[in-house]
């Protein structure tokens, strides 16, 4: 049950990310917070749990640059 929130939380905070970048960080952020506590109570801890934050910052990073706030060349 727990596993299913927390799956439920980062698609949420994805959706988020992705639409408003700026509130996507402070979601990446959110969701970084609880998957420690919640990755304990997982039975068996599954291994994709430890980086259960990545898409949400991902999501963060595209919807930057697609809103076209963030230019990709300054990273390269």
């Amino acid at each position: 049950m727990m596993l299913m929130q927390l799956l439920l939380m980062t698609a949420t905070a994805c959706a988020v990310a992705f639409l408003r970048w700026r509130w996507g960080v402070f979601a990446a952020i959110v969701v970084a917070v609880l998957q420690e506590p919640l990755r304990k109570l997982v039975p068996g801890v599954p291994g994709y749990l430890a980086m259960v934050s990545l898409p949400v910052w991902i999501a963060a990073l595209a919807g930057a640059v697609l809103s076209g706030e963030v230019s990709i060349r300054r990273f390269l």
